[in-house]
């Protein structure tokens, strides 16, 4: 991706249909910086009596959760239940919506970022995706006793974040005093080796 030709090469190989734009596309990639992500934990979200900050201007983060803008939504509703019950007493509300969201809000940015780690996951030998797997099992089985992933929390409540993610560990903790850490590890081996054999099988043939 280091020149005009070898953009336009990779683009015909595996983007055959972009072909007609292919030229433009080359042209933006070479003459504009690549962007990253950033994760934003904003302290204070608010100005004395006078501003406070919502969504991404408080909490920005990676979009491999899928819940930006539920967040942001969450926070206006957030203010708004506090507006319902202060009036215009900014200093008092300022703080209290602050408090009961930031620390779920500081969470969900870090879990945005193992979010791409997962959306660049390339086998499925992973211990990370197998022991959520079994978890989302469990949870089904037991939903009394065994929380399911992290992640399928947050799509009902991101709000919540950072007291899922403290009963999460809890588990997981538990889980490993039981054996379970060491009986997802020796599945993530069992996994691997077959997936090696296959591709071996698929290169010999």
């Amino acid at each position: 991706m280091q020149s005009e030709n070898a953009i336009k090469k990779l683009l015909n190989e595996d983007f055959p249909i972009l072909q007609p734009i292919q030229k433009n596309i080359a042209q933006q990639l070479i003459e504009n910086p690549v962007g990253r992500f950033v994760t934003i934990h904003t302290d204070p979200w608010f100005y004395k009596d006078f501003m406070a900050l919502i969504g991404d201007a408080a909490h920005a983060c990676y979009p491999f959760f899928g819940q930006g803008t539920t967040a942001a939504f969450d926070d206006c509703m957030a203010l708004l239940e506090l507006i319902d019950r202060y009036g215009s007493d900014w200093t008092k509300i300022f703080p209290l919506y602050q408090q009961a969201r930031k620390r779920h809000m500081d969470t969900l940015g870090e879990l945005s970022k193992e979010g791409l780690n997962s959306y660049m996951r390339h086998k499925r030998a992973d211990f990370e995706s197998i022991y959520n797997k079994l978890e989302s099992i469990g949870h089904e089985l037991l939903p009394k006793y065994i929380q399911p992933p992290v992640f399928q929390q947050i799509t009902e409540n991101p709000g919540k974040t950072a007291d899922y993610v403290e009963q999460h560990n809890k588990q997981r903790q538990l889980a490993k005093r039981m054996g379970i850490s060491l009986f997802v590890l020796l599945l993530t081996g069992m996994v691997s080796v077959v997936e090696n054999n296959r591709r071996t099988n698929v290169k010999a043939s």
